[in-house]
């Protein structure tokens, strides 16, 4: 099966991007022809009508290094992205290519079929078998890097959803490997959980949401997960998600010299168990992963997150414990081996004013993957917000130490955001104060929401070093949105320049 998958897969990604081109305009064409009909009848509902999504994006980057040809030196600064979409009850497909660029590599382009509802009018369940550059998220992310991460000390409890998430990339640069994905999801009602005492549960209430999916990489894995309600108060949420991942590197004698050790590149097995409980005034998230290590026997890793709400008061705290020199599934060592942090926060209303006051601290425990010296990293940051129904401040202040390094990075950050029904701006400033520089970031943004949808985006950032010398980039970025029933028009364009 694994094999004829990726036979498949080596077949699409010979196809030249002109062919992929003409059958995804084919596609658009079908699609332009069949809209009008579904339009003209008006028995048809809005689930079963055909919208088609147009993207344009161009990118200027100031570069300072100046080509002797000009045209050569447009196209390192230039680069124009188009994409195309179309969305309908049951097929979904996309493609996207650059127009003009200096690489000519990154078209991509996904298909997916699936049911809206029912299969056959029998079960219960939503199927969805996708193609095509896919990005996946959730449990799968996780497993590349189940590590501990910083967040705002205002932040709301995190709950990760559990399978693989998968969907078409976004509007972006940053091309994904082709993959095949097979979904059957559970679509049971909440009545029809057995932990429910209003009704009987269903056949289906008991069959669980499987995810399979394999990529060119030569990934292969598959997730399974079920979620329950208890009284319509509490839900249960229990997750499984594994598979066979390669990663490592070739032998050669470049590798004798290099401070770690390396390992033959081959199928690594890896896999995250997840539970989950959220109440009203409880919240809980559990993890464990297992690793193969590629020196022998296997790894373990855990994460727990806690949430505490009561009143005007609550208390998140995670901790996050794993065995050292653990290889995770993209191949990396994990550095820390032990995590714990709190985020206290206050939440209360003064006269038409929302104020909240926010702690967050965490300590990692880590081990140096070239020498295998333990150390300790710190970081802290207390934050605090205001407001109302138009305006919104916050402030934070945040300190980082690395025990290695002997690095203390202090940083100060406030913000301003004033919203109306079809207007909205905002305001914020950011210095980050490094041992052998000082970064200062100023953002301005601006949107207008009307029956055309613009957003304007400008950043100023200064670089000063030990010198003194000053290093200014100036970014900014302009996009519109124009929305109708069946087309939704995108553009943006962005630039930078350095000074």
């Amino acid at each position: 099966m694994k094999n004829l998958i990726s036979s498949l897969l080596a077949l699409v990604k010979k196809f030249s991007w002109q062919r992929n081109l003409f059958i995804f305009f084919t596609l658009t064409l079908f699609s332009s022809i069949f809209t009008p009909h579904l339009k003209a009848e008006k028995k048809k509902t809005e689930a079963q009508t055909v919208k088609i999504d147009l993207y344009t994006n161009v990118k200027y980057i100031d570069k300072d290094e100046q080509n002797e040809d000009f045209t050569e030196q447009i196209k390192d600064c230039v680069n124009i992205r188009s994409e195309i979409r179309l969305k309908s009850a049951f097929l979904d497909a996309f493609y996207a290519t650059d127009i003009y660029s200096n690489t000519f590599d990154k078209n991509s382009f996904g298909f997916s079929v699936h049911t809206n509802g029912t299969v056959c009018n029998l079960l219960p369940l939503k199927l969805k078998l996708m193609a095509g550059n896919i990005n996946y998220k959730s449990s799968i992310t996780q497993l590349s890097n189940p590590v501990l991460k910083h967040h705002s000390a205002l932040a709301k409890f995190y709950n990760n959803s559990s399978g693989i998430s998968p969907s078409f990339q976004g509007f972006s640069y940053n091309k994904k490997p082709l993959s095949v994905c097979l979904s059957i999801e559970n679509i049971t009602p909440i009545g029809g959980s057995f932990f429910t005492q209003n009704s009987k549960p269903g056949p289906c209430a008991y069959l669980p949401s499987i995810q399979f999916a394999y990529t060119e990489d030569k990934n292969i894995f598959a997730s399974m997960y079920k979620t329950f309600i208890i009284q319509n108060l509490s839900t249960i949420n229990i997750g499984l998600t594994g598979g066979l991942f390669q990663h490592g590197k070739d032998f050669n004698c470049n590798y004798w010299f290099t401070k770690t050790r390396p390992y033959i590149k081959k199928d690594y097995a890896a896999c995250c168990a997840e539970f989950s409980f959220t109440s009203t005034h409880y919240k809980n998230n559990t993890k464990g992963f297992i690793y193969q290590n590629p020196f022998g026997s296997f790894n373990l890793c855990t994460q727990i997150n806690n949430g505490f709400s009561f009143k005007h008061f609550v208390f998140n705290t995670s901790l996050f414990l794993s065995d050292k020199d653990t290889i995770t599934s993209s191949g990396s060592m994990l550095a820390p081996y032990m995590q714990v942090n709190i985020n206290p926060q206050y939440k209360t209303k003064i006269a038409f004013m929302n104020l909240q006051i926010g702690l967050f601290a965490q300590e990692d425990w880590c081990r140096n993957k070239n020498n295998n010296l333990d150390y300790n990293k710190y970081f802290c940051s207390l934050s605090s917000c205001i407001s109302n129904k138009k305006h919104r401040f916050s402030s934070s202040f945040s300190t980082s130490y690395n025990d290695y390094s002997k690095e203390f990075v202090p940083s100060v950050y406030s913000s301003y955001i004033y919203n109306t029904k079809n207007f909205s701006m905002g305001f914020s400033a950011n210095a980050k104060f490094y041992d052998t520089k000082n970064i200062f970031t100023l953002k301005e943004n601006l949107n207008i929401h009307k029956n055309v949808f613009y957003t304007i985006n400008v950043k100023e950032t200064f670089t000063q070093n030990k010198e003194k010398d000053l290093d200014v980039k100036l970014a900014t970025g302009f996009s519109f949105r124009y929305k109708t029933h069946f087309i939704n028009i995108n553009g943006s364009f962005y630039a930078q320049f350095e000074f």
